[in-house]
């Protein structure tokens, strides 16, 4: 569907999003992104091997489906990924799920123990510093032949980073389960946590946020739709 519609998160998991965040009453403050931006699929077949078919307007094509980005997907999009997070230059960054948190984090992660805290990533930015000397503390190097050098390293931005459930999971794992350790509960609580993250850090750049944050909102608010998209 997000091959269709041409934007992330969309279906079931794309309307859990969203509806929490017009709760949280954040819309326009938001902007959402995916790690990877095509669909990571795969051929779906049968137990021995054999590909499943479907009608494209009467026509037969293979039938994919979708899974994780793998490592060589992920890599390749880095680049871009960044870039697009330094130009956006957020306040707060939401990572949805365990491939999105890890990738920014640089590390493995356990999403179902590590969502919900706040993190620090860096972001390679666009200038270049001096790569000083450990003892002696200068830029130029000044090497056998009589050249000079002046070595210089990529300047890195950071960001405030709050990893949570990917929404896909929270409506796997009953949608609308409002008790207090629930996928659900979990995954609003993290996204108001990341939204008060983002209030106060306006008011200390003395920034006007585009949104009132609904500070009322309560999980028990939220509807999810669990028809059959």
């Amino acid at each position: 569907m997000e091959e269709t519609e041409g934007r992330p998160f969309v279906g079931k998991s794309g309307k859990l999003l969203r509806k929490v965040i017009e709760k949280l009453n954040i819309q326009n403050s938001c902007y959402i992104t995916n790690i990877v931006p095509c669909r990571s699929c795969a051929l779906d077949t049968d137990a021995s091997g054999q590909p499943f078919f479907t009608k494209v307007k009467g026509v037969r094509v293979p039938k994919y489906k979708d899974q994780p980005p793998t490592i060589p997907q992920i890599q390749a999009c880095l680049p871009r990924l960044y870039e697009e997070i330094y130009i956006v230059d957020p306040l707060v960054i939401i990572s949805l799920g365990a491939t999105a948190a890890s990738t920014l984090l640089n590390r493995p992660i356990t999403i179902l123990r590590e969502s919900g805290s706040v993190e620090h990533i860096e972001i390679p930015g666009v200038l270049q510093r001096p790569v000083l000397t450990e003892k002696k503390g200068v830029w130029l190097r000044a090497a056998k032949d009589g050249t000079v050098h002046l070595p210089t390293e990529r300047s890195v931005v950071r960001y405030l980073l709050v990893p949570t459930l990917h929404p896909a999971f929270v409506v796997r794992a009953g949608g609308a389960d409002y008790s207090e350790s629930s996928p659900l509960r979990k995954f609003f609580e993290h996204m108001r946590l990341a939204a008060m993250s983002f209030i106060k850090l306006s008011e200390y750049y003395g920034l006007t946020p585009n949104d009132d944050m609904d500070q009322t909102a309560k999980v028990e608010d939220i509807w999810h739709e669990d028809e059959e998209d």
